[in-house]
């Protein structure tokens, strides 16, 4: 193929395309969900992995155009991928696995926040592309340790360029800004701290992914958790919300069956209120405390910790969180004592 004839793609709405050969594809506003003046929530309907996986995250460049002249796939694993902060591009190819990627079946697609892949195993991929400036993006996975599942093949005939100069995208409305959820008199007031290994513990995990190895490519960098992050299956969803600090919380949940995972989905924190009190109780006032996380961290909740619904630090936002629903019921049930306030 000449320079003349070098394929050039301009990349499509996943929300266009028929996603099937390549894996599955879930539009997360689009499934079940809650509005309420506070929060938008939305979860799939069944799990997308039917095992526990490595948690990661990609920083990756934008470029009007740029080539993609390697792949990757993974035979023993399949591959979660969901937009962080801002809209990506994801390029995948279904050329035989065992062979090198073909230019001819290299097809580029717009990812925004709120879109969510599992791509099959096998499935040729490129690291993802920002459509302006720089994003993050989140991937799930957990292949066998052979070399060969993360080596890049070049494409054959010839790489295959990429434009994304015209490529428009319209921002998700979302919530208002900030409803006040302090309402008159104050509780017990609560400053937020950031959450570490160490103060953490007994509530759960921190991931800090930026603490781990890092892999770098052309126009993008990578982390991966070093174990699972999860040690069952779970569903996925995403939460808008436009509360933060001062704000009131009178009511939790707990989960004694699943644990529960979250992530920032911008590049600002968010805070959460958790307590270790008696799960087969109510949360008490007393044992309340409020955490915050930056991008690039994710929490981990134990089975059976009471919490609130994440909040924003500082300006409305969304999360990500990845739960499994089993049979029993997730009732917010108010908390015994004094209502909280939590601050930053």
């Amino acid at each position: 193929m000449s320079e003349k004839e070098q394929k050039t793609v301009e990349p499509i709405s996943i929300k266009d395309f028929d996603f099937m050969p390549y894996g599955r594809y879930w539009n997360l506003r689009k499934e079940r969900g809650t509005k309420t003046d506070k929060y938008e929530a939305y979860m799939t309907i069944d799990p997308p992995v039917e095992r526990p996986l490595r948690f990661g995250m990609t920083i990756c460049e934008n470029k009007k155009e740029f080539l993609i002249d390697s792949m990757e796939r993974h035979m023993s694993t399949e591959e979660v991928l969901f937009a962080g902060d801002k809209p990506i591009i994801l390029s995948v190819a279904k050329s035989d696995p065992n062979q090198a990627p073909k230019a001819e079946d290299v097809v580029s697609l717009l990812m925004e926040p709120g879109d969510l892949v599992v791509m099959k195993r096998g499935i040729w991929h490129d690291a993802c592309h920002a459509v302006e400036g720089d994003a993050m993006y989140y991937f799930l996975a957990c292949n066998n340790g052979n070399p060969q599942e993360t080596t890049w093949i070049n494409i054959v005939p010839e790489p295959v360029k990429v434009t994304v100069a015209s490529l428009k995208v319209e921002a998700v409305s979302g919530l208002a800004e900030q409803v006040d959820n302090v309402m008159g008199e104050k509780g017990k007031n609560i400053k937020a701290i950031h959450a570490t290994k160490e103060n953490f513990a007994k509530f759960g995990t921190v991931i800090r992914l930026k603490d781990t190895k890092c892999f770098e490519g052309d126009g993008w960098k990578c982390w991966l958790s070093e174990d699972v992050c999860m040690d069952q299956p779970a569903h996925f969803g995403i939460t808008y919300v436009n509360t933060y600090p001062p704000y009131r919380v009178d009511s939790m949940e707990r989960h004694t069956k699943t644990k529960e995972l979250m992530v920032c989905g911008e590049k600002s924190p968010i805070v959460v209120a958790l307590a270790d009190s008696d799960p087969s109780g109510r949360a008490k006032s007393a044992d309340v405390q409020g955490f915050y996380i930056e991008p690039g961290e994710a929490l981990v909740i134990n089975k059976g910790i009471w919490h609130d619904a994440c909040r924003a630090f500082e300006a409305k936002t969304h999360y990500y969180f990845l739960s499994l629903e089993t049979d029993e019921p997730a009732v917010f049930q108010p908390i015994e004592g004094d209502f909280i306030t939590i601050e930053r």
